[in-house]
């Protein structure tokens, strides 16, 4: 008979714990799934921004390459020899001069491009506090994912220990009945 009751109580015992154990594991991995699903919404985010990031530079560097060629062919001195310089006259010179100055005067720059470009280069600003901002949110995730992991543990652990305390005060208390019963 005592050998039916410490069987009966081991088996309440041992369900008791499993059941105990099954409902802290199952709450978990609730919370775990769900910072994952986020955790994976803000990775993917900030690899969009980089992307879109890197497509901005490339604008950018298209332009910005565009702009310095063109001031590059404006500024830069033809080559002339000893017989030209000669050869030209100082009135043809001033005419000639006095015409590019005109034809500067008339010259509308393309303020459109220059818009533009300024226009992207706040795109570029704005795209660069996004991704900051992403990965700030990412990394938060990730520290409470982290955070919630630890508790998860010290809980499991904390019950755990519950549990058994009880199952060794209980068993105890069943021995000690098992002996003054069959004494």
């Amino acid at each position: 008979m005592q050998s039916t009751i410490h069987g009966s109580l081991k088996a309440v015992i041992n369900h008791l714990f499993m059941f105990a154990f099954q409902m802290l594991v199952s709450e978990r991995e609730g919370e775990l799934s769900s910072l994952k699903g986020e955790l994976d919404v803000l990775e993917k985010e900030e690899g969009d921004r980089q992307a879109s990031m890197a497509d901005l530079r490339h604008e950018r560097d298209k332009h910005t390459t565009s702009l310095k060629d063109d001031e590059d062919k404006e500024n830069c001195p033809r080559a002339t020899s000893e017989e030209e310089l000669l050869s030209v006259n100082r009135r043809e010179l001033e005419c000639e001069s006095a015409a590019l100055g005109e034809k500067l005067e008339q010259m509308t720059p393309n303020m459109a491009a220059i818009e533009e470009y300024r226009r992207k280069e706040e795109q570029h600003r704005d795209r660069l506090k996004e991704l900051d901002q992403v990965t700030s949110d990412r990394d938060d995730a990730r520290n409470k994912f982290d955070e919630l992991r630890k508790e998860r543990l010290d809980r499991f652990m904390k019950g755990f220990s519950t549990i058994t305390n009880k199952l060794k005060e209980m068993y105890q208390v069943c021995v000690c009945v098992c002996v003054c019963v069959c004494v």
